[in-house]
């Protein structure tokens, strides 16, 4: 295998399989209305769905650390893919960690969507 290939196969096994891990515990804990784990495992979830996008198109991510908004930011100064985000999307979030780790809500679940 070359470079390319082992760098691709890293980024699929670390990230986007243990993604798709963290998103069906999302979807679980949502219907199970753990708004807490749900909120932290969509988080992660779509932290490690990114760092997989950035690095299978070799998107320099060292300083996006843990911050989706960088990581996002990343993706779209790097000219490589193209977000249809609009400003209000990209900047507004449904959960936050804080620096203790403690989720934090902004836009806590309907009952309807706790239901889905």
């Amino acid at each position: 295998m070359d470079r390319d290939a082992l760098v691709n196969d890293f980024a699929l096994r670390s990230f986007r399989d243990m993604a798709d891990g963290d998103y069906i515990a999302a979807r679980m804990a949502c219907r199970a209305a753990l708004l807490p784990q749900f909120l932290w495992a969509s988080q992660q979830a779509v932290e490690k769905y990114l760092k997989c996008i950035l690095l299978l198109n070799r998107i320099d991510a060292r300083e996006a650390y843990h911050d989706l908004g960088k990581a996002l930011d990343r993706i779209d100064a790097s000219g490589k893919l193209s977000l249809d985000l609009t400003a209000e999307r990209k900047n507004s979030s449904t959960c936050s960690i804080n620096a203790a780790g403690i989720v934090i809500s902004r836009c806590p679940l309907s009952d309807s969507a706790r239901n889905s």
